[in-house]
Parts: C-alpha cells; sequence; structure tokens
C-alpha cells in the first residue's frame, strides 16, 4: 500500500479539540476521531477462514461456530468505541454480527447470530469500528 502523506496546519480531532500541525503527517497517523480505526471483511464459514481484507486487523481467530476474535495492529485508546457489522450467508436467513461487551482495547470478540438465536458460521463478515485509537 503506498504511503499516505498530508500537510495541514489545522486538523479538527472532534468537536471540542483543534491541533495545530507544524509537520507533515504520514501513513497510519489517525486525525480525525470520525473515521473508521479498523475494518475487516472475512469469509467465517467452516474450512474456508480466511480475511478478504482489512485495516488495522493484525489478526483473526475462529473461536467456534460462530464466534471470531478479531485482533487490532494499533489498539484503542479506550473500550468507548462502537462496532458495527454486518454478515451474509447463503445456507441462512438475516445473520447478525453482535459484539462481546465490555469491549477490549487490543482485540473485540464478535458473534454471528442466525435468525433462531443460534450461533452460526457466515461466508460473508464485514466489521468496522469506530472510535479513538492509540496514536
Amino acid at each position: 500500500m503506498p504511503a499516505f502523506t498530508a500537510i495541514a496546519t489545522r486538523v479538527y480531532k472532534d468537536p471540542l479539540t483543534t491541533v495545530y500541525l507544524n509537520s507533515i503527517k504520514q501513513d497510519l497517523d489517525y486525525l480525525n476521531t470520525g473515521i473508521a480505526k479498523a475494518w475487516v471483511n472475512f469469509d467465517g464459514s467452516a474450512g474456508a477462514f480466511s480475511a478478504r481484507s482489512s485495516f488495522n486487523v493484525s489478526s483473526l481467530t475462529d473461536s467456534g461456530t460462530g464466534n471470531y476474535l478479531i485482533t487490532f495492529t494499533t489498539g484503542m485508546a479506550n473500550s468507548g468505541y462502537i462496532l458495527a457489522g454486518s454478515s451474509k450467508s447463503s445456507t441462512m436467513l438475516g445473520p447478525r454480527v453482535i459484539g462481546e461487551v465490555p469491549y477490549d482495547t487490543g482485540s473485540i470478540k464478535i458473534a454471528i447470530v442466525d435468525s433462531a438465536g443460534s450461533f452460526a458460521d457466515s461466508d460473508f463478515v464485514n466489521v468496522i469500528i469506530m472510535g479513538a485509537s492509540n496514536p
């Protein structure tokens, strides 16, 4: 992935904080709390567990049927981040992604639940994390 470079004199981190920058920020500097801090798209079906694409995710662990651990490359600043997710499967109707709370700053446990409330593997799992990450 090519490096990202931006030159800025004023960056609004959140509604209450203004940060003035006098230098070039490069690569994985998180300048805004409103951007995704981590995301992953993976195949969680049995026997084919693998990430298709990701950002700030160092590893995925299959913890059993419909249960996964997503470990961040750069951890979150606190456990107050949010999780949004979706999943799709050719074998079930309306699977949902849920996160185990409280959230950990270095990883998050998620589960896929089918319409009957049972854990189930899913062909397409998408997770996005929003919040403050560590610099």
